[in-house]
């Protein structure tokens, strides 16, 4: 399987438990694994036969912007969904990176692996 991987794109979003982290934005960084078919990409060498990864993070970014999410799980699991069934591809490979989320920890992070059923 061929992959398009994106490593720590830096969106914000609102994403906590507590109440000043239902106000502020915070920075997230994903770690995308998308599945592609190169050879036939290649072929015909257009953006619009690939993902535009400058047009995945705007929607990423416009996605995240009308969300809270409480858990970094559900954020990941989230936009894990919004790539699958917005984006021609047919599975993912996510990792959702919330840094400064633990005193003590450089950062905390998820990562799931999902396709289209």
């Amino acid at each position: 399987m061929d992959r398009l991987t994106i490593t720590g794109l830096a969106l914000k979003a609102k994403i906590g438990v507590y109440h000043w982290e239902q106000i502020v934005e915070q920075t997230i960084l994903l770690d995308l694994q998308l599945a592609i078919d190169v050879a036939q990409i290649a072929k015909q060498d257009q953006l619009d036969s690939t993902i535009d990864y400058a047009g995945l993070q705007e929607s990423l970014q416009q996605f995240m912007s009308q969300q809270h999410f409480q858990l970094i799980e559900t954020l990941a699991e989230q936009t894990a969904d919004f790539v699958l069934n917005n984006y021609a591809t047919d599975w993912v490979h996510l990792t959702a990176h919330k840094p400064g989320a633990c005193p003590g920890a450089k950062d905390i992070a998820v990562t799931i692996e999902r396709r289209l059923a």
